[in-house]
């Protein structure tokens, strides 16, 4: 009786042992397993949704751009844009800036005083035709402020500062590391991206108009109708874009108390 009785308390006992490794090996593959699904974050199966070497339907892109706008909008509401440079930390995610070589072709963040997310075309009521186009990424305007230096070492800076167009694209490195680059949509509207030349999303007028909107040609043009003397020195030819010297500039030379809307 007593035989029996320890042998079902010591299968019991070994059912009970074997029962807490399985539920610990239960809880470690969970533990991973957990581990694994946070690092494939939104903006990595939106970059895995983008057929490789092939189109992009509506929906795969409008899932990257969710994505791209998520992780963008945490990028700009934790860093300013001079801090924007080498690797940033955003939700566990290492993020490296891509900074480029060349300013008409991409855009370095952290040159920039302040970058906004596009989210409606500005001054449709003075623009016939804006220049906007849906495709891949988000659109920026980046803009730099005019420094003492007038010129900001940069040519025909213009005194009300640089509002750049620029499309936010995210991409993912061989190591898995993500990738952000700001293309300078007014020269470069078509990336590579996973194999196939992407067409970018874009808005050209919003830039344009928050450098030379109505109202401000018009404030400027009061000013130097009633203050001539006092702006003398700001007269000159200003580009409101990067200085391209494969470009010839075009004046356009109006009246008195005019500007170029009327």
């Amino acid at each position: 009786m007593m035989s029996h009785f320890f042998n079902r308390f010591t299968t019991f006992l070994v059912l009970l042992i074997a029962a807490a490794c399985c539920s610990c090996g239960v809880l470690q593959n969970s533990g991973s397993m957990i581990h694994r699904d946070e690092q494939v974050s939104p903006i990595n199966q939106a970059i895995d949704g983008v057929p490789m070497s092939a189109s992009a339907t509506s929906q795969q892109i409008a899932v990257y751009n969710a994505s791209v706008r998520q992780l963008l909008e945490k990028i700009l509401h934790g860093y300013k844009p001079e801090n924007m440079r080498g690797a940033l930390v955003v939700d566990r995610q290492k993020i490296i800036i891509d900074a480029g070589r060349a300013e008409l072709l991409q855009l370095n963040p952290a040159l920039f005083d302040d970058i906004e997310i596009i989210n409606k075309v500005d001054g449709r009521n003075q623009i016939s035709y804006p220049v906007v186009h849906q495709g891949m990424g988000i659109p920026l305007v980046c803009v730099q402020k005019c420094r003492t230096v007038k010129a900001s070492g940069k040519k025909l800076f213009p005194l009300n500062g640089r509002h750049l167009p620029a499309t936010a694209m995210i991409d993912r490195a061989s190591n898995g590391d993500l990738i952000l680059r700001l293309h300078h949509t007014r020269n470069v509207q078509q990336i590579s991206i996973r194999g196939r030349e992407r067409e970018l999303a874009y808005d050209l007028s919003t830039p344009l108009h928050r450098s030379m909107g109505e109202g401000i040609m018009h404030d400027m043009a009061l000013r130097g109708l009633l203050n001539s003397d006092r702006y003398l020195e700001d007269t000159g030819i200003y580009l409101p874009d990067v200085y391209d010297p494969a470009k010839i500039p075009v004046v356009f030379v109006h009246g008195l108390k005019s500007d170029p809307h009327i």
